[in-house]
């Protein structure tokens, strides 16, 4: 019997690209490695902007399923839906998240007013513009509107906001791509999903803490903390996993947001949703990841081995709830 055929889709890297962009490829050998176990043959297909070339190509190697891990389209995160769009449009079978769901939660502004119209606590957020008018006295965070990663995201995003017109000045060029969000200065979670035979497995809750930062540095998973390795923020950033027996009514509550989450955004495969408590305690969602990083290390990945669970086991999982849909 022939070996099943899935084909691994990713975004185009180029030669000079940074750590957050060189990370695809990581991912990619991971889920190589790990489809003959599953009994399948793996072709790589990266994609940019071709689309009628992406299409051919999936057409001319009829794969049984492909395994899609797009974060971007030549470094533009809004993009990253495009693939999903195709495969779907042509009734291939794809791992992860439908096209809506990927456009949904990448456009970072649009996901709040989706989550305000549902009920789900998630920080109040503005349009970046020099015109407007913040709380001398709040706290707040600019955000890259439709990028993951954090990129483009640092500690000198976070400001008071009677110092928002010497952030408006740093960045006027690219102020059009940012949204402006009030800060909330209680304790950071991110809750991992993983597609189960009937709904999805909240997996256990990861605390990032942020340790030794002196008093006034901004406490955020911004780019340095995640992928520059000699920083401090990368160095005294950690994340420790919540017994749910240990805080149950907080556990419960973020399990509660997150299958809501799921079904409102449509979420299949596997997710990442990320919190911060506000002052009064409620968890408040800062962003939901349809597609996050699987690499070894990643809150995805940590929370799958705190669950006990092989890699495997995940694209195992993974893969049998695209096929059911």
């Amino acid at each position: 019997m022939p070996a099943r055929i899935a084909a691994i889709v990713f975004n185009e890297v180029p030669p000079d690209a940074p750590p957050d962009e060189r990370d695809i490829l990581d991912q990619v050998s991971l889920v190589e490695n790990t489809l003959p176990e599953l009994g399948y043959q793996s072709v790589r297909l990266p994609v940019g902007l071709d689309l009628a070339a992406f299409l051919s190509r999936l057409q001319h190697i009829g794969p049984d399923v492909i395994v899609n891990l797009t974060e971007s389209i030549c470094n533009r995160g809004e993009l990253l839906f495009l693939p999903a769009a195709v495969m779907e449009a042509y009734h291939f079978t794809f791992t992860g998240s439908p096209a809506d769901a990927l456009f949904l939660t990448t456009s970072k502004p649009l996901a709040k007013k989706w989550m305000m119209l549902n009920g789900i606590a998630t920080p109040s957020w503005y349009p970046a513009s020099e015109n407007l008018s913040l709380d001398p006295f709040r706290t707040y965070a600019a955000k890259p509107a439709r990028e993951d990663g954090s990129a483009g995201f640092d500690e000198d995003c976070v400001f008071s906001g009677k110092d928002f017109p010497g952030f408006c000045k740093k960045y006027r060029e690219k102020l059009p791509s940012y949204f402006v969000e009030e800060f909330l200065p209680g304790r950071e979670f991110n809750v991992s999903l993983l597609a189960g035979q009937d709904a999805p497995e909240m997996l256990p809750v990861a605390e990032m803490i942020y340790e030794d930062f002196p008093e006034g540095k901004p406490k955020i998973l911004g780019y340095t903390a995640k992928w520059e390795e000699d920083s401090f923020e990368y160095r005294h950033t950690v994340r420790r996993f919540v017994p749910s027996d240990v805080e149950p009514e907080l556990t419960a509550r973020l399990y509660e947001i997150c299958l809501q989450c799921w079904q409102i955004f449509g979420l299949q495969g596997y997710a990442r949703i990320d919190f911060r408590l506000d002052a009064q305690g409620i968890p408040n969602v800062l962003e939901i990841n349809a597609n996050p990083c699987i690499t070894p290390g990643a809150g995805f990945y940590s929370a799958c081995e705190q669950a006990g669970y092989s890699f495997r086991e995940v694209l195992d999982r993974i893969i049998a709830c695209s096929l059911r849909h």
